[in-house]
């Protein structure tokens, strides 16, 4: 390859990657889709449900002195839309020039979101190099100025120890120049230290009527008039309480039907979690493949490879936990082997929260429910020839 053909597909290269971190870095300050980009709420009045949370953070912002906090709570309850509102109401002008930027340091390269007076940023994805980035954020940048910052940290459950550990270290030195605020599903995974060190701030999901409500201001924003009764009820109980998930499903919705009634579509991704307990429930993994056939491991391993890729690692371990439990396989097994399945998920889904490879561990429960089947198969086997053997004697 020539060198100039050489330099252009590296800089194209360089560039489709800059594209792709720059759509990350915005997606932090919004995943509802187009439609609840321009209709987040931008203040705290406009906030639709949660009215005590809201007054309780507006009296506490309300003093400078105010601590580090923990918002807590399912996916879809609203924590960084007021997170976002209450950076609003601090910093009114500044938030409204924040930049999405790529931060690199020691190597390491991660989206942010940054105005004068505050930063956003996730690290779950960069294992435990991102106590240089801890370190680099509060230290070196936040503390050289006497202006107070705030550092919002997104999915903090997922902080490595080590950046737990310096980030609690750090935590009552800098309180007077930089607030910290944690956003998490479950503060299982962070330290006491950290938790008693932060006012926890606990979003609960909103009831069904009050995604309801929010989905039918989306829809008549919009200018397409009003949302059916039929359509606002489907999306409100078919998205677990999950506002995030009920603004993708109403937007896709809309996009395929040619109709005002809209219709709950089905997800893909379930259909081939499907596909997987099927091959684990009926296929038989102990008869070796011909020459050039897949065996069902390798089928089981590229179709949760795939499922990874655009679904998270403990919603898929959940799902394929609840759909092996309505075969029948467990269904007409004992109530043990329904607890040790749902004993192990348990477990998986803990070490999946932690680890940088869920593949591995969603592969290690996959085997054990094929070795669970397998004993449970030899049992009946067993049970058949014993009764057999009565009847002939």
């Amino acid at each position: 390859m020539a060198p100039k053909e050489k330099d252009a597909g590296e800089n194209a290269e360089n560039e489709e990657d800059h594209v792709h971190q720059k759509i990350k870095a915005e997606q932090l300050h919004s995943r509802c889709g187009e439609w609840g980009r321009r209709q987040q709420p931008q203040k705290f009045d406009e906030l639709d449900f949660h009215s005590n949370i809201t007054t309780w953070l507006k009296m506490t912002v309300s003093k400078n002195n105010w601590s580090h906090m923990i918002f807590c709570g399912p996916p879809g309850s609203g924590k960084r839309t007021r997170v976002h509102a209450l950076l609003r109401h601090l910093y009114p002008t500044e938030f409204n020039d924040a930049d999405a930027q790529m931060l690199t340091h020691e190597g390491v390269t991660v989206p942010i979101i940054k105005s004068k007076y505050h930063s956003e940023v996730d690290l779950s994805s960069i294992g435990s190099k991102d106590r240089h980035i801890v370190d680099k954020l509060i230290v070196k940048e936040m503390g050289m100025t006497l202006e107070t910052h705030v550092l919002v940290i997104y999915q903090a459950n997922h902080l490595s120890m080590e950046a737990q550990s310096a980030l609690r270290r750090t935590m009552e030195t800098c309180v007077a120049f930089c607030k910290i605020i944690l956003v998490c599903h479950d503060t299982a995974g962070i330290i006491q230290p950290i938790q008693g060190r932060c006012s926890r701030i606990r979003i609960p999901a909103p009831k069904t009527e009050e995604i309801e409500k929010v989905l039918s201001k989306a829809y008549e924003l919009q200018g397409l008039g009003t949302l059916p009764q039929r359509s606002r009820e489907l999306f409100a109980h078919g998205c677990d309480r999950d506002l995030t998930r009920a603004m993708w499903m109403l937007q896709a919705s809309f996009a395929v039907s040619e109709t005002k009634n809209l219709i709950l579509l089905e997800e893909p991704w379930k259909e081939m979690v499907e596909t997987i307990t099927h091959i684990i429930c009926t296929k038989d993994f102990s008869i070796k493949p011909k020459y050039g056939e897949k065996i069902p491991h390798e089928e089981v391993y590229e179709k949760l490879l795939e499922l990874l890729k655009i679904v998270p690692a403990v919603t898929l371990l959940m799902q394929i936990r609840n759909s092996l439990l309505n075969k029948d396989m467990f269904k007409e097994s004992n109530v043990s082997d329904r607890c040790d399945m749902i004993r192990l998920a348990s477990l998986t889904a803990a070490a999946v929260s932690d680890s940088h490879e869920p593949i591995l561990h969603l592969k290690s429960f996959c085997d054990h429910v094929i070795a669970q089947i397998f004993a449970q198969t030899k049992i009946k086997q067993n049970r058949l020839r014993v009764c057999e053997i009565k009847r002939m004697g």
